[in-house]
């Protein structure tokens, strides 16, 4: 209910005030404190694995691009709940799987690097994308945290704001 039963005038008007997945939770009785609530994405082109993890607890936001063959080792590190990935990539399927995470299929369009450099530009108020540590050979780094942001915004409560993403090396 989002107001006082006693003040309104007929039905009380109800709405959905958060959405919690195990990627996207904000109450403490359902964060674990011993680690990160991480919500994350991941693409695959060819050799590479981009990877992007938001925390909506503690607003720790990373990116990460590695060869395919460290993509599982590099997930079991940091620990996502929960995966987006992309209808038409095994990689993220498979990982995800392995690593017993709820999966959340996201359009493939999505990933595609020059739509997540552009909204994602926009987002933190940089005219381009190596103002955050990314370069032109990041394509497969670029898509995942576009698709995080663009699945966490709705999800947000207003009060809540997105840092930066960090790229880490592994």
């Amino acid at each position: 209910q989002v107001e006082d039963p006693k003040l309104a005038k007929g039905i009380v008007r109800r709405a959905v005030v958060e959405t919690v997945t195990p990627g996207a939770a904000f109450s403490d009785d359902l964060l674990d404190g011993s680690r990160n609530t991480f919500l994350g994405a991941v693409h695959r082109e060819g050799d590479l694995f981009g990877l992007a993890v938001a925390d909506l607890s503690t607003g720790e936001f990373r990116v990460v691009c590695v060869a395919i063959a460290d993509a599982s080792a590099t997930m079991a590190r940091l620990g996502p709940r929960e995966l987006l990935v992309s209808s038409t990539n095994d990689a993220g399927m498979e990982a995800a799987r392995v690593l017993d995470l709820l999966v959340t299929e996201r359009q493939a369009w999505e990933f595609d690097p020059a739509t997540a450099s552009r909204e994602l530009s926009e987002l933190f108020g940089v005219p381009s994308l190596e103002g955050l540590g990314f370069g032109p050979a990041d394509g497969v780094a670029i898509g995942p945290p576009g698709v995080l942001i663009r699945h966490l915004l709705p999800l947000l409560p207003a009060a809540v704001s997105l840092p930066s993403p960090t790229p880490i090396d592994t």
